[in-house]
């Protein structure tokens, strides 16, 4: 898998073991896929795929999906397209926060950076091509705050989501971050992992802006998580959207 001419797998694109909050003998990010690779038509008309979880009630209700597809240990999930989740936070998705501190030198520099590159009104395609080819990917991170990325350029798909959703919202759009699973294709077969990436609002829905695996074949993305708490303790939220995680998941 190749994006922009760097070597990019997905234990970098998707590194979220490599935070302190994450850390255990498992490594979060590789989530096994059964199944064989899934043609377009079939990804098109809709993908059925088994999530297998130890708390898969927890799981279902983060998914928010009917109750009748939820088992012991098992939760049934229909992907097709993008089904972001409904989030009851009262805010803009434009602010300037601990996290995504948009208002910050190193940020609003990148952010001029992009404009003369990209001009005044990027588009979510162009904000995705311009982060990717800034950042350089690297396991070396954990959770940086937009600033701190826009002043090292490297990182993991955390620091990839939480630059772009800055430079989103410096552009007066609203963006936020989101943790979940990602499928790819990969070698021929189907290959998961837990992966974070941003959404930008276009016409009313929140649509996916994923700089980190820009050239790789996605195969769909299953959100877990909105990051709503983007204050000092936003560790303490992303700790919350493991509670449901997802163990292996098989394609039907």
């Amino acid at each position: 898998m190749r994006t922009h001419g760097r070597q990019v797998t997905l234990a970098v694109a998707s590194a979220l073991l490599f935070s302190p909050v994450f850390a255990e003998t498992r490594p979060l990010y590789q989530i096994p896929v059964e199944g064989p690779l899934p043609a377009e038509e079939q990804i098109r008309n809709g993908l059925k795929i088994e999530l297998y979880a130890h708390d898969s009630a927890t799981l279902g209700e983060r998914l928010q999906i009917e109750r009748a597809s939820i088992h012991p240990g098992r939760v049934d999930y229909l992907l097709r397209g993008y089904r972001p989740l409904k989030v009851a936070a009262s805010r803009t998705w434009r602010e300037s926060t601990f996290v995504v501190d948009v208002d910050e030198r190193d940020t609003r520099d990148m952010f001029e950076e992009l404009i003369k590159e990209k001009g005044a009104n990027p588009t979510r395609e162009q904000l995705i091509e311009f982060v990717a080819a800034k950042v350089e990917g690297s396991i070396g991170r954990g959770w940086d705050s937009a600033s701190v990325v826009a002043r090292n350029r490297t990182g993991d798909c955390t620091e990839y989501a939480v630059l772009l959703t800055a430079l989103a919202r410096a552009a007066g759009r609203p963006a936020r971050v989101v943790t979940g699973v990602v499928i790819v294709a990969a070698n021929g077969a189907p290959t998961g992992a837990g992966h974070a990436w941003s959404e930008v609002e276009e016409d009313g829905t929140w649509k996916v802006a994923d700089a980190a695996l820009l050239g790789v074949d996605v195969i769909g993305y299953i959100p877990l998580g909105v990051l709503t708490n983007e204050s000092t303790g936003f560790t303490l939220e992303l700790a919350r959207h493991l509670q449901a995680w997802v163990q292996r998941a098989r394609l039907k």
